[in-house]
């Protein structure tokens, strides 16, 4: 049985687009509800300048996207790409508050993601199960060994 690559790389940008909404209200939730930890006015050194974070949020907001990698026509890998502020966000680290004194962390990200493997997982698994299952066949039919 061969594979539908459109279909497989149609479910497999679906559920990026889902994460990515996902992803998307999770920084929207950070600077809507918790605004005393987004919006504080950040210090711009050496300008006497002041600007919000809650720039930044948006900045990372806008920044957000999702793209989906093929190789041989089948999806291979989802890249959600956004600026170097979200990763400090999510680790709790600025100029301010270096690794060793870190501030509090904000999961917006990683538990998104980890909530939505099992239905990458069953996606997966919808377009490749019977290929894996009539290639291991074959092999038995043709009494090849594997080591």
């Amino acid at each position: 049985m061969k594979i539908n690559t459109a279909a497989y790389k149609g479910d497999v940008r679906q559920w990026g687009k889902r994460q990515l909404d996902e992803l998307k209200r999770n920084v929207r939730v950070l600077t809507n509800h918790e605004k005393h930890i987004l919006i504080k006015t950040i210090r711009v050194k050496g300008t006497g300048r002041a600007k919000s974070s809650r720039l930044e949020a948006k900045k990372l907001l806008d920044s957000l996207s999702v793209k989906v990698k093929t190789r041989f026509d089948f999806p291979e890998r989802v890249i959600f790409p956004f600026v170097r502020h979200g990763v400090f966000i999510a680790k709790g680290v600025s100029r301010g508050h270096p690794v060793a004194n870190p501030r509090e962390k904000i999961d917006w990200f990683q538990t998104s993601i980890d909530e939505g493997i099992e239905e990458l997982a069953d996606i997966i698994l919808k377009h490749q199960a019977d290929t894996a299952v009539n290639l291991s066949g074959d092999i038995v039919n043709k009494k090849a060994v594997i080591l």
